[in-house]
């Protein structure tokens, strides 16, 4: 599936940093090693985890930082997921929302699918502390903002309203009620 994939690869972060990963540092293969036992061990917390994860996502290394992503995703339950999808939220600048045929689809359903590009919003400003990220303005407005929670994000831009979780194989999924109908689009989600 997409698997957040390389929206995961994407946090490879390149991009200016935040919460958790605010500061780039070295870390020893001793380190990483340990780090990386955290998230294979049966007996470590989800907040040992969640504490590894941050500890590795701010290695100057990228491959470091997606080795975190991968063992975050393979390891980690809704806790973990939940800090995963902030960082990567607060490190990508777009949301892109693909829709799919997951082959229980109306006529209607298909007809929007088969006549609309993905939809592509772009994060104008991010609020950490609030936990929303504005879409069209340079604050988060209601109506204009997406909001996430969790393992959950909740898009609305312009009338039409998405909501989606990232579950455990590492999918951003859910759904896109587009502005002016009642239908439930289906749709997964890459953040670039």
């Amino acid at each position: 599936m997409t698997r957040i994939i390389l929206i995961l690869a994407a946090l490879a972060f390149s991009g200016p940093a935040y919460a958790a990963c605010s500061e780039r540092i070295d870390l020893t293969d001793t380190q990483v090693d340990g780090h990386m036992a955290a998230f294979h061990s049966a007996e470590t917390s989800d907040l040992e985890k969640i504490r590894a994860f941050n500890e590795l996502c701010r290695s100057n290394d990228p491959s470091i930082r997606a080795l975190a992503v991968d063992a975050a995703l393979e390891s980690g339950g809704p806790p973990l997921r939940a800090t995963l999808l902030t960082e990567l939220l607060l490190e990508r600048e777009t949301l892109i929302l693909e829709p799919y045929d997951n082959g229980n689809l109306s006529d209607d359903q298909m007809t929007w699918i088969e006549g609309n590009p993905p939809v592509t919003l772009s994060f104008i400003f991010k609020d950490a502390e609030n936990s929303c990220i504005g879409l069209t303005y340079s604050e988060c407005r209601p109506g204009h903002l997406l909001d996430y929670s969790g393992i959950g994000i909740t898009v609305s831009s312009r009338g039409s309203v998405g909501e989606l979780t990232l579950n455990e194989a590492g999918d951003l999924e859910g759904a896109w009620t587009p502005d002016n109908t009642s239908l439930r689009i289906p749709v997964r989600a890459r953040l670039r």
